[in-house]
């Protein structure tokens, strides 16, 4: 017998507002929901192009950023669009190589993460961004087209905060059958779940 969509809802609401929370959870979690999505396979190819950062942890924080930028531009070769529903969906954009800046973004601290190298999303303004702190400096990557330099603070987001911006993204860029499900979850995500989102 096939779940309800509302059982379906509950258990990714469930999933969302887990404490151990990680920006992988929610890539793979929404796409799941919003159109189908072979876990095991994003996975297995974030776990692959991670392998090529192992070591990187050890190197300064310049160095780790051009490292990453390099698996995101060419290993990976996602280039950010903001107008397509698939660049929304994990699965769907590192098929065509066509992602949205935050789940760029998103994807970016997923390979550092498995690679042992700390880096945070943020946002600055309306672009996004992977982050690498150092000593007395943060390193930024722009994920979004057209920024080589942050224009304003850049502000980090946790997983929470992640999920509700994606969803927010997914409810007023995605297709129109999306709407009514994200604007659904929104509400229902506890409040604190948009700052800085």
């Amino acid at each position: 017998m096939k779940p309800s969509l509302a059982l379906h809802d509950a258990e990714l609401e469930r999933v969302l507002q887990a404490p151990e929370l990680a920006a992988d959870d929610v890539l793979i979690a929404l796409a799941e929901r919003f159109a189908g999505c072979a876990r095991a396979a994003v996975l297995e190819r974030l776990d692959d192009v991670a392998r090529g950062l192992f070591g990187c942890s050890a190197l300064p924080p310049r160095a780790q950023a051009r490292r990453l930028a390099a698996m995101l531009t060419e290993e990976l070769a996602l280039r950010p669009v903001t107008h397509d529903p698939d660049a929304l969906l994990v699965d769907r954009a590192l098929a065509t190589r066509r992602a949205h800046p935050l789940v760029i973004a998103a994807i970016g601290h997923e390979l550092a993460r498995r690679a042992g190298v700390t880096a945070r999303i943020c946002r600055a303004r309306s672009d996004w961004w992977v982050a690498i702190p150092g000593d007395d400096v943060l390193t930024a990557i722009g994920c979004s087209a057209g920024t080589p330099t942050p224009h304003g603070p850049l502000r980090a987001l946790c997983p929470h905060q992640l999920a509700f911006a994606l969803i927010a993204h997914l409810g007023h860029n995605g297709l129109p059958a999306w709407h009514a499900p994200a604007e659904r979850l929104l509400r229902r995500l506890p409040t604190g779940h948009h700052d800085d989102a």
